[in-house]
């Protein structure tokens, strides 16, 4: 003869009092993306600091990316530094490149 079961095999669950509370986690590679010569570099320091706001759950605030410090970014060359440039850049590597080429050449010749 068949059998049914009296009672459920599990209990029924019962309405708890606790709420559940959100955790947040950030991963990272390693901490040498905030380090002092890192920090300013690629937005490190934005990434950063929003990870640091965001795991505080300050959420009110809205993530951003702080503007960039205009810096001075021009390369200071004596009139001796300048001459050797404009000397390497517009004869040396050229007579580099066809002195190999003609090298190349004599060899397959």
């Amino acid at each position: 003869p068949p059998t049914t079961p009296a009672s459920p095999a599990s209990p029924t669950p019962t309405p708890s009092s606790q709420t559940a509370t959100e955790s947040r986690l950030v991963v990272l590679g390693n901490s040498d993306f905030a380090t002092d010569g890192l920090f300013q570099q690629q937005l490190n320091g934005d990434v950063f600091l929003n990870s640091v706001t965001w795991l505080s759950q300050q959420d009110q605030q809205p993530l951003s990316i702080r503007p960039k410090e205009p810096k001075n970014r021009r390369i200071t060359l004596t009139t001796t530094q300048g001459n050797l440039l404009i000397l390497s850049s517009l004869l040396l590597l050229p007579l580099i490149g066809f002195a190999i080429a003609v090298i190349i050449w004599w060899k397959r010749r």
